[in-house]
C-alpha cells in the first residue's frame, strides 16, 4: 500500500510513466540511502521507507532496462579497482 502511494505521489510530481524515462543507477542508488539516513535521523515529514525502496526496485530495473544509462558508472567503478 505504501509502496503503491509512493508511485501514485510521483505520478502526480513528475507525470505517469515518468519514470519509465529511465534513470541512472547512481541516482536511484543515492536517493535510496539519503531516504533511509532521513528515516534513521527520526524525520518522518515523508515516508522514507516506501520511498527508498522505490529507489531500490527503480534501480532494478534501471540496471536491466537501460544499461546504456550505466555503463559509464561502470566503467569508472572497473577502473578504480584496477588502480588499487
Amino acid at each position: 500500500r505504501r509502496l503503491a502511494q509512493t508511485y501514485a505521489e510521483g505520478a502526480i510530481k513528475y507525470g505517469a510513466y515518468n519514470w519509465e524515462k529511465g534513470f541512472p543507477l547512481v541516482d536511484l542508488l543515492n536517493h535510496a540511502i539519503r531516504h533511509i539516513y532521513l528515516y534513521l535521523d527520526g524525520d518522518r515529514i515523508e515516508d522514507h521507507l516506501a520511498h527508498a525502496l522505490w529507489n531500490l526496485g527503480a534501480a532494478c530495473h534501471s540496471e536491466e532496462r537501460w544499461p546504456e544509462l550505466n555503463k559509464e558508472f561502470f566503467q569508472a567503478r572497473q577502473s578504480r579497482k584496477k588502480q588499487t
